[in-house]
């Protein structure tokens, strides 16, 4: 009679860590005849405690918690030193882990202190916690919802440049640092989703992943959203068709893409596969121009189609080619690039030798920005041994032929009074003539 894998697990078990670090770096340079040199020693302390076990069953709830000191003191011959400590306390469970719906909790906190080398004195308290709910349900797609939070907490001295009283009488007085003590707080929430299944009937596999995310700082606030599909297809002789899809709106940054590839079964001896993307993207910021600031969108907007084949004649002798051609617009102007590559491979055997050999034609162009071109040819041989007693010995002797031209443009400003209302225009190397500032 066999044992449950679970007969011997016990109810509680605490563990412990006691662990030490020395580091001791030493650097020297020189420049101009002058040598410098510093040395830098660290001593790392770390101890854990921990406690793992399980209420009424392991498949019930099993959990683990712990709780960890470190403190880290470091110095060095220039005169400074650092010194840091921290204590966490971890706690994470898992609720019926082998049954079809389950959950995963974890929750940390930590409080730390830093202080040194040009810094000062400051505390930071972090706090974690999450949680995932897991649905693994037969003949239904498998679903995974997470939500987490994170918060820190820094507690430092801040300077602040003033003005004392005396400045605006002219006598000496001038800017003082005054310091006071602050708290600045960031939260970040964030909700995931993921969704795996399969369309049996199309013969199709899919992949949803979605976010949501909230973040709050005293300098900047903002939600966002990131979303990703995934497809596989498998049609009949050997036909596949893959997709991909994001949309992604964070902060200052969208952007849209979508992909397909389709591999195609072969035609004799020739493989060959095709693929097609779109892909948009907005980009907000500012420009500050001669003391001004003004918003901007930089806006990209492509399509692009591709292609790849390779014809084999035999194991060593074979041919390859890619084709990819964009269009699209930048910054509201028309922009196209395209890249060819093509290969031939011609190898053989000879008695106990490996011959291989090919050449490579390499082109593209690409006009966004500025003019980027470029041409290549390249040729190669080589030799290996098959039976060596030592292994195998490798000789390859490679050329290759490169002429790259590129041209850029430069965005000008234009301000035609002194609400400094202004018009943008692409020149090419020089300035506008009528006090233009690029």
């Amino acid at each position: 009679m066999t044992s449950s894998p679970y007969a011997a697990a016990k109810r509680f078990r605490f563990t412990g860590l006691a662990e030490f670090t020395y580091r001791d770096y030493s650097t020297s340079w020189s420049y101009r005849g002058k040598e410098w040199k510093n040395d830098w020693a660290s001593f790392e302390q770390r101890y854990r405690i921990g406690l793992q076990g399980y209420v009424y069953h392991p498949k019930f709830i099993s959990f683990l918690t712990s709780v960890t000191y470190r403190k880290d003191d470091a110095d060095t011959d220039a005169g400074g030193s650092f010194d840091a400590k921290d204590v966490s306390y971890d706690f994470s469970a898992s609720f019926l882990a082998t049954t079809p719906v389950s959950m995963d909790i974890h929750l940390s906190k930590t409080d730390a202190t830093i202080e040194g080398i040009g810094t000062a004195p400051y505390e930071v308290t972090s706090n974690y916690y999450a949680a995932a709910l897991n649905v693994t349900l037969r003949k239904y797609p498998s679903v995974r919802l997470e939500y987490s939070h994170w918060d820190y907490t820094v507690d430092r001295l801040k300077g602040y440049r003033v003005m004392d009283d005396w400045y605006w009488y002219g006598e000496g007085g001038g800017l003082v640092v005054e310091k006071k003590r602050v708290k600045e707080k960031t939260d970040i929430d964030k909700f995931s989703l993921h969704v795996k299944g399969q369309l049996k009937s199309i013969h199709t596999s899919y992949h949803i992943t979605g976010h949501l995310i909230e973040y709050a700082s005293p300098f900047r606030s903002y939600s966002g959203t990131d979303v990703t599909v995934n497809t596989y297809t498998s049609l009949k002789k050997q036909n596949t068709i893959s997709t991909y899809f994001r949309y992604y709106d964070i902060d200052i940054l969208k952007l849209t893409r979508f992909a397909a590839n389709a591999d195609l079964a072969p035609i004799g001896r020739l493989r060959h596969s095709y693929g097609y993307e779109y892909f948009m993207s907005e980009n907000e910021r500012t420009r500050k121009v001669s003391g001004f600031v003004f918003p901007e969108t930089r806006r990209t907007d492509s399509h692009t189609v591709s292609t790849h084949v390779l014809y084999r004649l035999s194991k060593l002798v074979f041919g390859t080619g890619r084709l990819r051609y964009r269009t699209g617009t930048w910054d509201e102007r028309n922009v196209n690039s395209y890249e060819v590559n093509a290969a031939f491979y011609y190898g053989r055997y000879i008695r106990n030798y490996d011959f291989t050999s090919y050449y490579k034609f390499n082109a593209g162009k690409e006009n966004r920005e500025g003019r980027y071109e470029y041409l290549e040819n390249a040729i190669g041989a080589g030799v290996s041994t098959r039976k060596f007693a030592w292994g195998r010995i490798y000789a390859q002797y490679d050329l290759s032929f490169r002429n790259y031209r590129y041209a850029y443009t430069k965005r000008v400003y234009r301000y035609w009074d002194e609400f400094s209302e202004y018009d943008d225009e692409w020149y090419g190397y020089e300035y506008d003539d009528e006090g233009a500032v690029p």
